[in-house]
Formats: C-alpha cells, sequence, structure tokens
C-alpha cells in the first residue's frame, strides 16, 4: 500500500493479505500475477501487462521466481528497469 500511496499509482496487486482478511475475493488476481510470472516470452509479458493494466512491476531481488523475471526483462526492448537498487526493481513497459 506505501508504494501506491507514494508513488501515486494504483496497485493491482497489494496488501492481499488485509484485502483476505476484510473479505474481498482476490484470487482472480492472485491467478493473473502469477501467470504474468510463469511466462517466459516477453512478448507475452508485455500483453498481459497491458491487458491488466499494469505499467511498473516492484520486484525483489532476492525472491528467485521474481529475480528470474528481472533477468528476462533485460532482453527486452518491451520491458526496462525504471530503477533498482540492491534489493528491488522496479520495471517499466516500454513506451
Amino acid at each position: 500500500m506505501y508504494v501506491a500511496y507514494f508513488s501515486n499509482r494504483v496497485s493491482y496487486m497489494a496488501s492481499q493479505g488485509i484485502l483476505e482478511s476484510h473479505n474481498q475475493d482476490v484470487n482472480s488476481r492472485v491467478k493473473n500475477v502469477h501467470a504474468l510470472f510463469s511466462e517466459d516470452n516477453v512478448n507475452i509479458i508485455d500483453d498481459n501487462m497491458k491487458g491488466l493494466g499494469i505499467n511498473y512491476l516492484y520486484l525483489l531481488k532476492n525472491d528467485p521466481v521474481q529475480n528470474r523475471f528481472i533477468n528476462l526483462s533485460l532482453k527486452s526492448n518491451k520491458v526496462s528497469i525504471f530503477y533498482a537498487n540492491e534489493n528491488v526493481a522496479i520495471l517499466g513497459l516500454s513506451k
């Protein structure tokens, strides 16, 4: 939630535990995010992000799935690293 607040952007999937504890169904969004991270084709990733209205991804470098996604995006001109430090990377769709 803090990322959404400080970036002044809507979050597609944030604070899942809070939403679930307030009886909000997040299953479809969880499935969409899992499908996004399981994809290896950057063109499909780009299309899926656009279809979901996702322009940026906030990713943790110490998470193996998210780190694989970061490395995959480096091979593409469709997704670029907007910001990175030793712990996180923010990927954005190229215009």
